[in-house]
C-alpha cells in the first residue's frame, strides 16, 4: 500500500500478517483487519483502512457475501483514490473483474482488469494478479495462446510476491492452458514447481484444502490418456474438496471443467459424486451465471443416467433462473454504472484540488510581478543546480544583474514605469532560460541567472544577449549617469565546485562582480573566478 514506510511498526506488521495470510486462516484475519480497521478510524488513517475494506471485500467475496463484497470493494475504492494508493485500487479492480467474470460479464471484467493494471506498480504482486486475470477472460473466449502469454507475464510478477496463494493459482491456471494447447512438456515443468509448492503449504497449514495440483493433474493424465492416474487425481481431489467448509463459488468453474472432462471420460460416477458435493452451495451462490453453467452439467449428467423426471425438474430450474439472471443483468449494469461514476466523480474532484494545488504552488513560488520565479523557488533551484555540478565536477555560472540608476527611475517617471522596466527585464530573462539556464528575480531591481554546464565564453555570449536586447529598445532614464537610457549591470561567478564550496559562495562571488563592475562603469559585465574574493582577484576577471 501506500507510504507503507511511514506506518508505525506495528501496524506495518500486522499488514504484513494480513497480506501473507488472509488465504490460509480467514475467521483469524477477519479477526485482525476488524481490529486493524478501528485503529484506523480512531487515527483517521484513511490509507489503511482503504486497505482493510480491500481484504475485507476479499473475505466477504470467497464467502459469498455479496452485499458485504460490494460494499467494503466500493468504499476501498473511494478510499484508495482519495489517497492515490494505487494497490489498494488495483485490489478492488481486480475483485471487481473477478465478480464480473463469475456474472459472465467478460467485456466489464477485461475492463476493471484493464483499470488494475494502469493502477497498480508495476513490481507488485497486484499487477502479476490482474495479469492473470486477463488472461482467463482470453482463455473463456478460446485464445489459448493470449491466455498463456498473460499468465506467463504475471508469474514474473507473483514467484517472489508475498501471496503464495495467488502464484499457486496462476501455476494451475498456467498448467491447465498448456495441457489443453498440448504443450505437455511445458506442462508438465509448470506442475512439478506447483507440485513443490503445494507440499510446502500443506506442511505449513495443515487444516488448509488445497485441490490446484490434483485439479491440474486430471486435466494432465486426462490428455495423456492415463485414466488410472486421472482417476486417483480426482479422488483426491473430491476427497480435499469434501473437507472444505467454504463457500464454492470460487471453485465453480473449476468443477465445470472437471465435470466436461469426467463427463467425456463417461465417468459418471464421478460426476455425480462432484456435482453432489458442491451442489447446494453453487445453487444458492446467487449468482444466475454460475448456476445456470452448474445446471447445464446438471441436466447433462441425468440425460445421461436416464433421470428424465429429474431433467425435468432441472429444465424447468434452469428457466427460472434465467428469468432472474436477465434481471440480475440489468443490476449489474446499474452497479457498474454507479461505481463508474463514483470513481468519475472523485477523479474530477481530486483533478480539481490538483489544480488549485498546482495554482497555489505556482502562487508560492513565482512573483507576481514579473512572473519569474520568486527567492524562495530560487533558493531550491540553485541547491540543486549547485549539487549536480558538484558531483559531476561541471562548471557553475551565477550571475547578478542590476538595473542601473533604478531609483532616480522611479523618481523621474514613476513606480508605474519602473514597474514596466522590471517586466521588460523579466522578459528578456525568459527568452534565454533553458534547461541549463534558470532565471529568478532576487528581490527589487536585482535578477539572478544560474548557468550549468556553460564555459566562460556561453555565459558571457548570454550575458551579452540580455545587455544588447535592453540597449536595442532605448527605454529613457534620464537621470542615468551612463547613456540616458535604461541599462544594467552584470557580475558573475563562474567555476567548478570546490571541496568546502557552498551556493553561498557563489552568490557572495557574483554579487562582488556586480559590486566592482557598478562601482567602476555601470552598464558592463564582470566574471570572476574564484571563491575568495579581494583586489587581486580582479586581476584574473573578465571584463566586458
Amino acid at each position: 500500500m501506500k507510504d507503507f514506510d511511514l506506518l508505525s511498526p506495528e501496524i506495518q506488521e500486522q499488514i504484513q500478517i494480513i497480506e501473507k495470510e488472509y488465504d490460509s486462516n480467514r475467521a483469524s484475519t477477519l479477526k485482525r483487519i476488524t481490529s486493524l480497521m478501528q485503529k484506523a478510524k480512531e487515527q483517521t488513517d484513511s490509507r489503511v483502512q482503504a486497505f482493510c475494506h480491500a481484504y475485507l471485500a476479499r473475505i466477504y467475496y470467497v464467502e459469498g457475501d455479496m452485499k458485504r463484497f460490494m460494499s467494503h470493494v466500493r468504499e476501498g475504492l473511494k478510499l484508495s483514490e482519495v489517497n492515490a494508493d494505487s494497490d489498494t485500487a488495483s485490489i478492488c479492480y481486480n475483485l471487481l473483474g473477478i465478480d464480473a467474470t463469475n456474472h459472465g460479464e467478460y467485456p466489464i471484467a477485461l475492463e476493471y482488469y484493464e483499470e488494475a493494471l494502469k493502477a497498480t506498480d508495476h513490481r507488485k504482486s497486484a499487477h502479476g494478479a490482474a495479469l492473470v486475470n486477463t488472461g482467463h477472460i482470453y482463455y473463456e473466449i478460446g485464445d489459448f495462446d493470449r491466455a498463456l502469454s498473460f499468465c506467463r507475464k504475471g508469474r514474473k510478477y507473483l514467484e517472489n510476491g508475498p501471496n503464495t496463494y495467488a502464484y499457486m493459482i496462476e501455476l494451475a491456471q498456467e498448467a491447465t492452458y498448456d495441457t489443453w494447447s498440448k504443450h505437455l512438456g511445458k506442462a508438465r515443468e509448470v506442475i512439478n514447481i506447483l507440485q513443490s509448492l503445494e507440499n510446502s503449504l500443506r506442511k505449513r497449514y495443515p487444516n488448509e484444502t488445497f485441490t490446484d495440483l490434483n485439479e491440474v493433474l486430471i486435466y494432465y493424465y486426462d490428455t495423456m490418456q492415463m485414466s488410472k492416474e486421472r482417476d486417483e487425481a480426482f479422488l483426491a481431489f473430491a476427497d480435499d474438496l469434501s473437507r472444505y467448509n467454504g463457500s464454492y463459488i470460487d471453485y465453480a468453474e473449476n468443477i465445470n471443467w472437471i465435470t466436461d472432462t469426467l463427463m467425456h471420460a463417461d465417468r459418471l460416477d464421478y460426476v455425480g459424486r462432484l456435482l453432489s458435493i458442491t451442489r447446494r452451495s453453487i445453487m444458492t451462490s446467487g449468482i444466475p451465471h454460475i448456476q445456470l453453467q452448474f445446471l447445464e452439467r446438471d441436466i447433462k449428467y441425468h440425460l445421461k443416467i436416464n433421470d428424465l423426471v429429474e431433467v425435468h425438474r432441472l429444465e424447468s430450474k434452469y428457466f427460472q433462473i434465467s428469468c432472474i439472471r436477465n434481471r440480475e443483468n440489468l443490476r449489474i449494469y446499474k452497479t457498474n454504472i454507479s461505481i463508474h461514476n463514483d470513481m468519475n466523480r472523485l477523479r474530477a474532484e481530486k483533478d480539481r484540488i490538483e489544480d488549485e494545488n498546482r495554482r497555489l504552488l505556482h502562487e508560492a513560488s513565482i512573483d507576481p510581478l514579473t512572473q519569474l520565479p520568486n527567492r524562495a523557488l530560487l533558493n531550491q533551484k540553485a541547491e540543486h543546480y549547485f549539487t549536480m555540478a558538484d558531483k559531476n565536477q561541471v562548471m557553475l555560472g551565477v550571475e547578478m544583474l542590476d538595473i542601473d540608476f533604478f531609483k532616480q527611475l522611479n523618481d523621474t517617471y514613476g513606480h508605474q514605469e519602473g514597474d514596466r522596466c522590471l517586466q521588460i527585464v523579466a522578459g528578456i530573462l525568459r527568452e534565454i532560460s533553458t534547461d541549463r539556464i534558470f532565471a529568478a528575480r532576487y528581490g527589487g531591481d536585482e535578477f539572478m541567472i544560474i548557468y550549468y554546464d556553460m564555459s566562460d565564453e556561453e555565459i558571457l555570449q548570454k550575458a551579452e544577449q540580455i545587455r544588447n536586447r535592453l540597449n536595442q529598445m532605448h527605454i529613457p532614464n534620464e537621470k542615468s549617469k551612463t547613456t540616458g537610457f535604461l541599462t544594467v549591470s552584470q557580475g558573475i561567478r563562474n567555476s567548478v565546485p570546490k571541496h568546502g564550496n557552498r551556493v553561498w559562495d557563489y552568490t557572495y562571488g557574483a554579487d562582488y562582480a556586480l559590486y566592482k563592475v557598478k562601482k567602476s562603469q555601470k552598464g558592463n559585465i564582470v566574471l570572476l573566478h574564484n571563491a575568495v574574493l579581494d583586489e587581486s582577484v580582479l586581476k584574473d576577471a573578465i571584463n566586458d
